[in-house]
């Protein structure tokens, strides 16, 4: 297993290199999102094939496949098709100055490391269906369900509402400020959870533990300070009244 985890870790580090390099070239660091659900998607299949072909192993196995051409797809077409520059990489890229291009491959290289950990579920997935196996998949479902409204729901109020910087705060979105990041970290509670029917699945809490981390005091906290510089009061109430993370009636 070692030397399984040393040559991922060392291939994911080198796509993403490769990444980085296409980004440039594209003039769209925001590519590294659609390289992200990829390489996972990745990862998660050559680890399932180390383990004994079973029910659980084919069932999560396709339902990675789902997860990633889903997400994949969408920012993909979204996003890099329609040239979308992510305003948190154009604020780094300020910040960044002469050493854009040095602190970008340092980025990635990075996202390429915790990707690498979110992939480790897994490793352990396989065995006999038990019924832990059927409470993953149900959290699974529901964190892609709660995924797939909320970026449906965004992507519909900022084509209604282009150009007046309103905030989106209807349907699950009243619920929580980032209810697709929940939906996501739900996806990989599901799968932690998968992987707990083996002996050493109990690794497999680094994966949600790891990306609640990154949405929740990485990637969530630069969305809301951008957010503040362009809607100022109205997302500051916003803010007062609404969930941060996990979903919950609004205050008032």
């Amino acid at each position: 297993m070692i030397l399984l985890l040393t040559s991922t870790l060392f291939l994911t580090s080198l796509a993403m290199i490769v990444t980085w390099g296409v980004a440039l070239r594209m003039g769209n660091p925001g590519i590294v999102d659609v390289a992200w659900s990829s390489l996972i998607a990745l990862l998660g299949l050559v680890y399932l094939s180390q383990n004994p072909m079973t029910l659980p192993t084919a069932v999560f196995g396709l339902v990675l496949l789902i997860w990633a051409c889903r997400l994949a797809t969408y920012l993909f077409v979204t996003r890099v098709l329609q040239g979308h520059q992510d305003p948190r990489y154009q604020a780094l890229a300020q910040n960044w100055g002469e050493r854009y291009k040095q602190k970008l491959l340092t980025n990635y290289l990075t996202q390429g490391f915790l990707l690498w950990l979110v992939a480790l579920p897994f490793l352990f997935i396989t065995g006999p269906w038990q019924v832990v196996h059927t409470i993953g998949l149900l959290c699974i479902i529901a964190g892609l369900t709660i995924e797939i409204i909320a970026d449906n729901q965004l992507h519909q109020f900022a084509l209604a509402h282009a150009g007046q910087n309103k905030v989106c705060d209807t349907g699950l979105w009243r619920y929580s400020r980032h209810p697709n990041y929940f939906g996501e970290w739900m996806i990989w509670v599901g799968f932690a959870l998968a992987a707990l029917a083996t002996p050493n699945g109990r690794y497999a809490v680094i994966s949600p533990i790891v990306l609640y981390v990154i949405m929740a005091h990485i990637t969530g906290p630069m969305t809301e300070v951008l957010s503040l510089r362009k809607r100022g009061e109205a997302f500051k109430n916003y803010q007062a009244t609404t969930s941060y993370f996990f979903p919950w009636p609004p205050k008032g």
